[in-house]
């Protein structure tokens, strides 16, 4: 992680849209540009100098959806009220990326975070 922390500066995305994973993930979608293409490019690049790591196929090079989760594991209630309010006042917004996070998921939990 510390490699990998070197190797990623302080950036602005633009989150230009929402959408759902289904049947149960809402989250926010950034423009994928050539930052967010080279980041991804330089952790798959460090990580695979790792031996016997095994990468989620939804994170390898050309095959990954950057994006924001709003809610995860929603049922059909809370998925399609998200997106009604979503629909309702969603605008295009620039977010700066200052940290960078280790965490497990089901259950989510922050191993480390690091500023950037």
């Amino acid at each position: 992680m510390k490699k990998i922390k070197i190797n990623l500066k302080k950036d602005l995305i633009k989150i230009a849209s929402f959408g759902i994973f289904n049947p149960s993930v809402l989250f926010l979608s950034p423009v994928f540009d050539n930052n967010l293409s080279n980041s991804n490019k330089n952790i798959i690049n460090i990580l695979n100098q790792i031996e016997n790591i095994i990468f989620n196929k939804f994170y390898i090079e050309n095959n990954w959806v950057p994006h924001i989760s709003l809610g995860v594991k929603l049922n059909e209630n809370e998925l399609l009220n998200g997106i009604k309010i979503l629909s309702k006042c969603f605008k295009p917004i620039g977010i700066e990326i200052n940290r960078i996070g280790l965490v497990e998921c089901n259950p989510y939990k922050e191993i480390k975070i690091w500023d950037l």
